[in-house]
C-alpha cells in the first residue's frame, strides 16, 4: 500500500513586496514521517512552515496546489482556515508562546476550549497528556516556574491536546540547552511511534536532521 500524502504542494510562490521568498516549491510528506527542513537563514524554510500551518498564504494561489490533510487551503476563508488549524494541526515555536497568566494545564486546555470542548473535559485531557510528558508535578506551576525545558514540554502537550494528525515546529530546540534539546527531540519520535503523528520540524540542529525519517534542504527559497 502507498504511503497516504499529508502534505502535497507544487508550485508555490511566495513574495514579500519585490522579494521572492520561495520560488517554485514542490514538496511531499507522507503519513507518520518526521520530516526536518534545513537550510540558512533567510532561505525560506520558516515562511514555508507558515503557509503549511495556514498562518501565511502563497503570492500564487490560483497556480499553485497546496493540499494539506486533502483539503484546497489554499481556497479557504479566513474563518475556514482557523476551524482547519484548531482540528488537524499543533504548533510548537522555538519561544514556548505560554500565556504568562496561567498554569500549566490552563495553558494545555486553550486549543481544546477553542474546539468547544467543556473546560471540566479540556482539564482531564491536558493533564493527562502533561502526566505522559513526565510534568505530572508541574500541573499547577505558571511559566516562570518551569525550566526551559518544561515550559518546551507544556508547549508540546497544547499542540498534542486536540489530537492533530499534522505538528508543525520551528526551531523546537533553540532555545534549549543539549541535553533538554535531545530529549526534545526524542520526544517527537515517541509522539509519532504512539500517536502516528506526522511532523515537520524547521531546524538548525544537525543532530536532529539526522534523526529524521528524511531531511530537505533548502537555499535562497528553493529546494535543493
Amino acid at each position: 500500500m502507498n504511503p497516504k500524502a499529508i502534505i502535497n504542494i507544487r508550485s508555490l510562490d511566495k513574495s514579500y513586496g519585490q522579494t521572492p521568498v520561495l520560488q517554485g516549491v514542490d514538496l511531499t510528506v507522507y503519513e507518520r514521517e518526521v520530516v526536518a527542513i534545513v537550510g540558512p537563514s533567510g532561505a525560506g524554510k520558516s515562511t514555508l512552515l507558515q503557509i503549511i500551518g495556514t498562518l501565511d498564504q502563497p503570492s500564487n494561489p490560483t497556480t499553485c496546489s497546496i493540499e494539506i490533510l486533502g483539503h484546497n487551503t489554499a481556497q479557504y476563508s479566513d474563518k475556514q482556515l482557523a476551524q482547519f488549524r484548531n482540528k488537524h494541526l499543533g504548533f510548537i515555536f522555538q519561544f514556548h508562546q505560554l500565556l504568562p497568566e496561567f498554569n500549566a494545564w490552563e495553558n494545555v486546555c486553550i486549543p481544546a476550549l477553542i474546539a468547544g470542548l467543556p473546560l471540566s473535559e479540556a482539564k482531564v485531557k491536558a493533564e493527562q497528556i502533561l502526566e505522559e510528558l513526565g510534568l505530572k508535578d508541574r500541573l499547577n506551576h505558571k511559566p516562570n516556574q518551569l525550566s526551559g525545558g518544561e515550559q518546551q514540554r507544556v508547549s508540546v502537550a497544547r499542540a498534542l491536546i486536540n489530537q492533530p494528525t499534522l505538528i508543525l515546529a520551528d526551531e523546537p530546540s533553540g532555545n534549549l540547552d543539549t541535553h533538554n534539546a535531545q530529549n526534545l527531540h526524542e520526544l517527537f519520535f515517541d509522539i509519532r511511534d504512539r500517536w502516528g503523528t506526522t511532523i515537520v520540524v524547521v531546524t538548525h540542529n544537525l543532530t536532529l536532521a539526522k534523526m529524521a525519517d528524511r531531511t530537505i534542504s533548502m537555499e535562497d527559497g528553493k529546494m535543493v
